[in-house]
């Protein structure tokens, strides 16, 4: 219970301490607001970059900032920045835990980039508003909607930001509980980043992988990946992420038994929050140490450290609500731990409060097995059995929802697959095309080089050329002509043939003068001389082609040497159906035959194999 506790606190924390405050910034904008002369759309984007900074330590401010830069967009009658401005309002709300007032303005912002089709607005909107849905813990919700973001972002070629999609997207699986899923997104997000020699999101990402890990109690494994994101925030001198690090890795070494490892690195922890975030709440790693302590059996310090982290607790109005409410539960169960049942009671009700509101269904679920334990050492039964009863409901909510996800994944797979066949197929076609056109230019090549070689005269030789390019384009012209003809008059005979059927059934009617019509197309289908003269056009445009065929295969018949001719030509079985007058299921039966007739594999192309002879 203590470990999921553990992981999904930091999971939020990290998403809402990764945007706080960074002075060097902050004095940055702020001397671009105060110049004299600044260009309103530099104005706007530093009011609403202001805002975002000032999110979570001044809302109040925040709120002014971005206010100033909506009204000078919507001033200038500017959609894009009217929309940005939408986009950091929502933010400020998101980082306060407000996320019905965040998705009003995210949606806002996606509303605005539609009407003015800024396609990469509507993405970074949508992916907002994904956000807003993990964070709240609707993780399907949010899975869904980055996808769509996703595919915006790789429409626009943003590489970078599809990368933190899918980072994102590893942590809603993450709270699913879907990890292999989550460990295939944290993956492919690196290798993004690689490509883009982005060590930073390498870095990110690499700390998910080792987060997935820890979940899955593999905590030697998890510490170099731990390690390794570290290295690179130590060289950037981003401490937020250097701090939640250090935790990690002292739950990782507390697991693992190696308290020595785990105190010194919650210890650089509580430096850190003591010189960089003194405003933020350390009674988390405070509790840590106290159950270290109480684990070393060095009574004296773990009670040390545990009125430190109430006190700290209790003082700290800034933090957010889930963080603590998962601070409340690890408070509770280091004191159920103690055998101070009254407290760890005291607790669990506190951190239930707030998952009760916030609707977080595993926070909850910690929240009643730390209840339900504290009943049974009170000796208290029956509260302990409905204890329990509640966590077994919720447990069944949690697996229904991981069920639906996994049908999603395996829906997203289908799809994903679908798209690489359709995009093999258009492959296949293109490669078939080009090996028509290299044909083409061989045999424009040789027919060049024969009238170089050829000829004595240079006129002469450029004369013959000429001759014998509009020849070809002469036939070729009478070739596609002639089959275009062809394929009108049969669509036009079974046009007619058609009502000329429905006359004949029609009650009443004299029908016999229409049976001798009828029997007349019949026979003109039959008896087709236009045959020859494409048969003819066909032979001048790719000479010897039918001596090759009847050399190769004596057994091949007319029709069949007709069905050759149509592929020769790459025209599609729908095409090739109404040529020859029959059905699309004919024509796939025709073309089975043929193939057991060129003996050829499931794995050879038929017209790839009919191109090349």
């Amino acid at each position: 219970m203590f470990l999921r506790t553990f992981i999904f606190f930091w999971l939020f924390f990290i998403c809402v301490l990764a945007n706080a405050q960074n002075d060097k910034v902050v004095d940055s904008l702020l001397q671009v607001i105060h110049r004299k002369s600044v260009a309103d759309t530099t104005l706007v984007k530093a009011f609403n970059d202001l805002g975002v900074q000032y999110a979570i330590s001044k809302p109040l401010l925040a709120k002014k900032y971005i206010m100033k830069a909506l009204a000078i967009s919507e001033q200038n009658n500017n959609p894009r920045e009217i929309a940005g401005s939408y986009n950091s309002l929502g933010k400020v709300y998101l980082y306060q835990d407000e996320y019905d007032t965040a998705l009003k303005y995210f949606e806002k912002a996606l509303e605005i980039n539609k009407k003015s089709n800024h396609i990469w607005g509507q993405a970074s909107a949508l992916h907002q508003i994904a956000a807003t849905h993990v964070y709240s813990g609707n993780y399907l919700e949010g899975i869904t909607v980055l996808e769509e973001s996703g595919a915006l972002f790789l429409k626009k070629n943003d590489s970078l930001s599809y990368a933190k999609s899918l980072q994102t997207m590893a942590v809603a699986y993450k709270g699913l509980g879907q990890l292999s899923v989550a460990t295939k997104k944290s993956l492919a997000s690196i290798k993004i980043y690689q490509q883009l020699n982005i060590t930073t999101g390498i870095a990110h990402s690499n700390f998910q992988l080792g987060d997935i890990l820890s979940i899955k109690k593999e905590y030697r494994k998890a510490l170099p990946y731990f390690k390794s994101s570290l290295s690179v925030f130590q060289e950037t001198g981003n401490f937020k992420f250097i701090l939640i690090i250090h935790q990690n890795l002292g739950w990782c070494y507390k697991e693992l038994k190696e308290y020595d490892n785990a105190i010194k690195h919650y210890e650089k922890a509580l430096e850190i929050y003591k010189n960089k975030y003194p405003i933020s709440n350390s009674s988390y790693a405070l509790s840590m140490l106290s159950e270290i302590y109480y684990e070393l059996n060095q009574p004296d310090k773990a009670t040390y450290y545990q009125k430190k982290a109430v006190q700290e607790l209790n003082s700290n109005k800034k933090m957010y609500k889930l963080g603590k409410a998962y601070t409340y539960i690890s408070m509770g169960t280091l004191f159920l731990k103690q055998k101070k049942t009254d407290s760890a009671v005291f607790y669990a009700q506190k951190a239930l409060k707030y998952t009760h509101k916030n609707g977080f269904l595993r926070a909850k679920m910690d929240t009643y097995h730390l209840l339900a334990l504290a009943a049974e050492e009170k000796n208290n039964n029956i509260v302990a059995l409905e204890y329990f009863k509640k966590l077994a409901i919720l447990k069944d909510s949690i697996q229904e929802l991981e069920n639906k996800t996994l049908v999603y994944e395996l829906s997203a797979q289908y799809e994903s697959n679908e798209k690489d066949l359709k995009i093999k197929q258009f492959e296949k076609s293109t490669k078939t095309k080009q090996k028509q056109i290299g044909a083409l230019i061989i045999l424009g090549l040789v027919c060049i080089a024969f009238l170089l070689v050829g000829g004595k005269k240079l006129r002469k030789k450029n004369k013959q050329k000429r001759k014998l390019e509009e020849m070809v384009k002469r036939k070729n012209k009478e070739l596609t002509a002639n089959t275009l003809h062809l394929l009108r008059k049969n669509n036009t005979l079974n046009n007619v043939k058609e009502k000329l059927t429905n006359l004949c059934n029609t009650p009443g009617e004299n029908v016999y003068p229409y049976r001798k019509v009828l029997q007349v197309i019949n026979f003109d289908e039959k008896e087709d001389q236009n045959w020859e003269l494409f048969r003819e056009l066909f032979e001048e445009t790719h000479h010897g082609f039918y001596k090759k065929i009847n050399d190769r295969f004596p057994s091949i018949t007319s029709k069949e040497l007709r069905l050759i001719c149509l592929l020769r030509l790459n025209l599609s079985s729908k095409e090739i159906s109404k040529f020859l007058n029959i059905s699309p299921e004919g024509v796939k039966k025709a073309r089975y035959r043929l193939r057991k007739k060129m003996n050829l594999t499931t794995k050879e192309s038929l017209e790839d194999y009919i191109i090349n002879i």
